[in-house]
């Protein structure tokens, strides 16, 4: 489970004010639970994903994944908990651009000891031939596509069976078709592996396709009549004229 209780996130700006990006009372996410976050640009999806990854530290409050006190880690203890409960699709990619897309993969796996070494490269390239790659395996970043180049990333963050994945803008660099395919893949990964599926997202497409989503306000804080509204919208039986 994932319980972050009066978290805050604050940032200091050029002329010294502090701002205030996240303010979190209270915030439950169930083991395997498939959770999207939504809202404005600047409400703060990304700084919570990247607390909930281990990446960023909270200003203040507490935050919990699978029984581990993220607030309480320091920077070194914070990479071990992702190295061995998280998997990450970034927005950005961040492929090693000297490697092949089959190195990426091994690469990561290299940091966790889920996959025995033995296994490892053939669970590499099965996750890049699943993501439609199989032809691609020893391009390195500058030879493919942006969109081979995200399904490069996802197959990387699914490498090591993560407990928790989490995608940032999972589909904002591709077309219509392999958005479907890569949150097809998300959720088939994440039911094998009884994996908790965190993702945040502008496209209403990709929001339908969760049964719970999380709004958050341009001022960092969740959107209570929003998630009221989506409660009575998914309890209340359909009604035709």
């Amino acid at each position: 489970m994932i319980k972050l209780l009066n978290l805050e996130k604050n940032y200091i700006s050029p002329t010294g004010e502090q701002l205030k990006v996240l303010h979190l009372e209270r915030l439950e996410i169930s083991d395997g639970e498939f959770v999207a976050l939504a809202g404005p640009s600047g409400s703060g999806k990304t700084t919570l994903l990247n607390i909930i990854a281990g990446l960023s530290a909270p200003t203040k409050g507490e935050i919990w994944v699978y029984k581990q006190p993220l607030h309480r880690m320091s920077e070194r203890e914070r990479d071990e908990y992702r190295a061995r409960t998280v998997g990450i699709l970034f927005q950005t990619f961040n492929l090693l651009p000297g490697y092949s897309a089959l190195e990426n993969v091994l690469i990561a796996m290299s940091f966790s000891s889920k996959v025995p070494s033995g296994q490892r490269r053939r669970r590499a390239t099965d996750l890049l031939e699943r993501v439609g790659l199989s032809q691609r395996l020893h391009h390195q970043p500058r030879q493919l596509s942006t969109g081979q180049q995200q399904r490069v990333a996802l197959a990387r963050a699914l490498a090591n069976r993560p407990a928790l994945l989490i995608a940032d803008e999972p589909t904002a660099s591709v077309d219509f078709a392999t958005s479907n395919t890569i949150v097809d893949l998300l959720e088939e990964s994440c039911r094998n592996d009884g994996s908790t599926l965190l993702t945040a997202s502008h496209d209403p497409l990709v929001l339908g396709r969760f049964t719970r989503t999380i709004r958050l306000t341009s001022q960092g804080s969740v959107d209570s009549n929003f998630a009221d509204w989506q409660s009575s919208m998914t309890s209340r039986p359909p009604h035709f004229d």
